[in-house]
C-alpha cells in the first residue's frame, strides 16, 4: 500500500454542481465539489469532458478539473466550507477545492453576492460613467455582519439536503476577508471542528479572533517587498522548547 501523500491528487474522481441558494433577498450560488463514482475516472482531467464555465458574462469561459453533475460516491463525507476573499468569487480557488474533493471532502464555496469579483467589475463600469460607489468602510462592515451567517446558512442548507454530509465532520477554510470570515464563523458556529483560513496580511491579528476556538492551521503571505524576520521572543523560546522535548520516532 502507497504511502498517504496528501500533496498529491487523490483517488477519486471529482465532481461539481451548483445550488442556487437564496438568503435575505439575496442569491447565494454556491459550488459544490465531492467524490464521484468511479465511471468519471479520468474524465475530471480530460479536456473534453472537465468542466468549463463563465466566470462573468462576455469573458472567456474558464475549466476546472471536476465534471459538471457528476453521480456522487455513496457515504457521508467530511465537508469543507470556503469563503473567498474581498472581491474574489465562489470558483477562485478550484485548485484547492477540486484537490479536496479527490481525497474524498466535499467541499461547498459560496458567493458573499455583493462582495464579489462582478460588483468589483459592476463598480468600475459605474465610476467610468460618472456614477458613485459607497465608501468601501460601508460595503465591509456590512459583509462583516453577512459573511459569516452565509456560511452558515449554506451549512444548514447541505445538512439537511441528501446525506452527502458527515454533521460530525465539518472544517472551513477561506482566503484573505475569507481568512477573517472563516475564523469569525468557527466562533459562532460550533458545527465547525477545524479550520486553515489563508490571510495575505495581519495574521498575529485575525488568529486572536474572539472565541475561534477550533484547531486552525494559518497561512500567511507578507505584503510585498516586505522584510520577514524569523520568529523571535517568547513564542521563538517555547518552539525552540517543544522542538527539544520531542520524542524521537
Amino acid at each position: 500500500m502507497r504511502a498517504y501523500d496528501p500533496f498529491a491528487r487523490g483517488p477519486f474522481p471529482v465532481g461539481v454542481r451548483t445550488l442556487e441558494l437564496a438568503r435575505g433577498g439575496r442569491s447565494l450560488p454556491v459550488e459544490l465539489w465531492y467524490p464521484a463514482t468511479d465511471e468519471y475516472a479520468g474524465k475530471d482531467l480530460a479536456e473534453a469532458t472537465r468542466d468549463r464555465y463563465e466566470l462573468i458574462p462576455g469573458f472567456p469561459f474558464v475549466w476546472q478539473e471536476a465534471v459538471r453533475d457528476a453521480t456522487p460516491r455513496r457515504g457521508r463525507h467530511a465537508l469543507v466550507a470556503f469563503s473567498h476573499g474581498y472581491g474574489g468569487h465562489r470558483r477562485q480557488s478550484t485548485f484547492l477545492c477540486t484537490h479536496l474533493a479527490s481525497h474524498g471532502y466535499v467541499v461547498a464555496a459560496m458567493d458573499h453576492t455583493g462582495n464579489t469579483m462582478l460588483e468589483v467589475v459592476q463598480g468600475v463600469m459605474t465610476l467610468r460613467s460618472g456614477g458613485t460607489l459607497p465608501h468601501p468602510d460601508t460595503v465591509l462592515r456590512e459583509f462583516v455582519v453577512l459573511r459569516p451567517a452565509d456560511v452558515s446558512f449554506a451549512i444548514d442548507h447541505l445538512l439537511g439536503t441528501d446525506g452527502l454530509v458527515d454533521a460530525d465532520r465539518i472544517g472551513m477554510a477561506g482566503h484573505s476577508f475569507g481568512g477573517w470570515t472563516t475564523l469569525t464563523t468557527t466562533a459562532r458556529d460550533r458545527r465547525i471542528r477545524a479550520t486553515s483560513p489563508t490571510t495575505s496580511r495581519d495574521s498575529s491579528r485575525i488568529s486572536r479572533v474572539r472565541g475561534a476556538r477550533a484547531p486552525r492551521l494559518i497561512y500567511w503571505t507578507p505584503p510585498f517587498g516586505a522584510r520577514v524576520r524569523p520568529e523571535c521572543g517568547s513564542r521563538a523560546r517555547a518552539g525552540r522548547r517543544a522542538g527539544r522535548s520531542r520524542p524521537s520516532s
